[in-house]
This record gives structure tokens, C-alpha cells and sequence, in this order.
């Protein structure tokens, strides 16, 4: 590839860890655009000088991104924003979050400026005024361009976690365990009896900010804590393991999410937050699983004392609708 074509289609991040890789794996596979990584300021020379540019996650590094879609707007180039938690300037009255406002009204009417949001316009309406389009989050239909590698080393837990669970239903958390992500209201919903009787509950990633005394206290009530960082060879394996996928996270948490995006890919059911993004997305797609109020263990344990959905079947819908807006925004036949 030369220069000339390198420099059709540059697709950029700031940062690599994480889902970002994930992210631009498959935005290169999809459009075959060059790759570029790294602080904005050291990259200048190229994003400018590309023709179209895409950035991804492009909240992480706002402000610079404005700068950089404006610049290039007045030459004359076109640039695409990914915005991941475009739906939070919703949530917060602060100072940051009326700047980030104010920077998404001017982008929506910059001549050659989209910015793309990954909370559909049905689930958020007033999004619409904010942002140019919506397309389903990436880790909503990602595994078919990712072609994780399958594996088997997660059998072992697998035939573990079955044995302890002695015919109950399996509710995993997985990832990155975040109090954000309710993982302290994971563990104490636990205490219910009638929780413990119907299911075994898993945390399987690295331990993030949850305290130790809470972990002693949940794995001494029967449940699991495996504080492992999970292979690019176990993404799918883990999600094979559960009945359910936990996904209710604490409201101060209410976005879209790679784990709730995989578990609809896989078929498997989530646990959700009522009158959470996640609540209305699940809602809306007719997936299976429960809608629970968040802080409240009693009422969340008759909930889910009734039969949940059946398991969904995989998801196609996200692909078609979100690999078609990408193709439509980067030009692609």
C-alpha cells in the first residue's frame, strides 16, 4: 500500500487498551483504512493530511478531537467521530458535561463533521439533536470480524463451576470487577436465601476497586471470586460457562456495554438495571432475561424467583444495520 492509499482512510485512537483494540481490529477489517495509534499532537502530520478520518472513542480525548474535526473541516476534509458514552451528557449537571454539549451542538452543524453515536436514537431520542447517526455498539456484533480463537482452557472452570452449581443456574460477572459495574450490589444480593437456592454466582476477571472484606464475605456465602485476567481464547468460552450475564450496573453507570453487547451475540441472557439503557435496549431487541431495581436485594430476589426468558438466539440485526452505516459513512462500496 502507498502513501496516496494509506491516507484515503485513516482510522484513529489515542489509546490501546482494552475493547479499543477490539474496536479497531474490526473497523480496519471492515474498511481496510490504515491504522494509526498514539497522542494526537505526535500524529498530526497524518490526520490532517488523511482524506477521511475516522476516531474512535473519540469522548476519551474530546476536546482534541474537536480541534483536530474543525481544523480539518476548514480544508475541506471529512471526519467521523465514534462517540462510546455520547448519552452521559445527559446524566450530570456539571461544568464538563454542559462543555461536552456545547461541543456535540457545534459539531452536528460542521460541514463535513459526523459524529456517530452507539446509543440508537430509539433508546435515547434526544441524541438526535446532539449527534449526525447511531449505529449498535461494535461489541454488540463484533465476533463474526474478530474471529476470536477457540480454546478449550476454560473447560476445566466450566465442569468446576457445574459441579458447584449442582444444578443451579449460573450468573457470571465478567471483566474487569468495578464497583461501578454493581459488583458490590452483585455480592450482597447474594446473602438472599432464595438467590443462593436457584443460583451460584461467579465473578471471573481481575479485581479493580472491590474491597477484600466484601469478596471474604461473598465467597463465605458460597459464591465464586476467580480474579483472573481472561485470553483473547477465552472471550467466548466464558460466556459459555453462564446461564446468565450480569450487566445491572450502578445508575452514576448507565451506558452501553461490551459485556452486555457480547452476551446478546452469544444467546445468553442478562441481568439488567430497571429504567437503565441497558433495560430499554434489552426491552427493545425482545431479549430475554430480568429487569431488577438496583439496591434492593429482597425485591430483586422475587423477581428473580420467577422463570426468566427463554435464552435468545444470536443477534444479526446489530451487524447489518451498523456494517451498512459504515459503510455508508467511510465511503465504502
Amino acid at each position: 500500500m502507498n502513501r496516496k492509499e494509506r491516507l484515503e482512510l485513516v482510522i484513529f485512537d489515542v489509546y490501546r487498551d482494552g475493547h479499543r483494540r477490539d474496536y479497531m481490529r474490526v473497523l480496519r477489517r471492515i474498511s481496510g483504512g490504515c491504522v494509526v495509534w498514539g497522542r494526537l499532537s505526535f500524529r498530526w502530520p497524518i490526520l490532517m493530511a488523511a482524506r477521511t478520518l475516522v476516531c474512535s472513542t473519540c469522548d476519551d480525548y474530546l476536546f482534541r478531537f474537536f480541534v483536530l474535526a474543525t481544523t480539518r473541516a476548514l480544508v475541506g476534509r471529512r471526519t467521523i467521530g465514534l462517540s462510546i458514552r455520547s448519552e452521559t451528557i445527559f446524566q450530570k449537571a456539571g461544568i464538563s458535561q454542559q462543555v461536552k454539549r456545547l461541543l456535540f451542538r457545534i459539531m452536528k452543524v460542521l460541514p463535513r463533521v459526523d459524529l456517530i453515536t452507539f446509543m440508537p436514537h430509539w433508546v435515547e431520542p434526544r441524541l438526535a439533536r446532539y449527534t449526525s447517526n447511531w449505529m449498535y455498539d461494535l461489541q454488540f456484533w463484533d465476533l463474526a470480524w474478530l474471529n476470536p480463537p477457540a480454546g478449550d482452557s476454560l473447560e476445566l472452570m466450566g465442569k468446576t463451576l457445574r459441579r458447584l452449581a449442582d444444578g443451579r443456574s449460573i450468573v457470571a460477572a465478567i471483566g474487569h470487577q468495578r464497583q461501578v459495574k454493581g459488583i458490590q450490589y452483585f455480592m450482597s444480593l447474594y446473602e438472599q436465601a432464595d438467590i443462593r437456592e436457584r443460583f451460584l454466582f461467579v465473578c471471573i476477571g481481575p479485581n479493580w476497586d472491590v474491597e477484600k472484606a466484601s469478596i471474604a464475605d461473598f465467597v463465605e456465602a458460597g459464591g465464586m471470586f476467580l480474579d483472573m485476567q481472561l485470553r483473547d481464547s477465552e472471550m467466548v468460552p466464558v460466556y459459555e460457562i453462564a446461564d446468565f450475564i450480569w450487566a445491572c450496573y450502578r445508575p452514576d453507570y448507565d451506558q452501553s456495554s461490551g459485556i452486555f453487547g457480547r452476551a446478546l451475540q452469544l444467546g445468553r441472557p442478562a441481568i439488567v438495571r430497571a429504567d437503565s439503557y441497558l433495560a430499554r435496549l434489552q426491552a427493545g431487541l425482545c431479549k430475554g432475561g430480568y429487569c431488577i431495581p438496583y439496591g434492593a436485594p429482597e425485591q430483586a430476589a422475587l423477581i428473580m424467583g420467577s422463570s426468566a426468558s427463554e435464552r435468545s438466539p444470536p443477534m444479526a440485526v446489530q451487524m447489518d444495520r451498523s456494517a451498512s452505516m459504515l459503510h455508508q459513512y467511510f465511503g465504502l462500496p
